[in-house]
């Protein structure tokens, strides 16, 4: 959720400068190699399923 930064006191308005936020499920790609989908904003899942010859993630708890 976006918050916009209207400041009555100066009469500023405030605006978005970027795209619109992306739904949750753009950020996840399918791995081709296990089978699992893994979010592509985490480093750590990207460089772990980056590797040819590896295993799902076990979720956490």
């Amino acid at each position: 959720m976006r918050y916009r930064t209207n400041n009555e006191g100066t009469g500023f308005k405030g605006r978005d400068h970027d795209q619109p936020i992306k739904p949750e499920a753009e950020h996840f790609e399918h791995c081709p190699v296990c089978g699992q989908d893994f979010d592509m904003r985490d480093l750590g899942q990207v460089l772990h399923h980056a590797k040819p010859e590896h295993q799902p993630l076990q979720p956490v708890n």
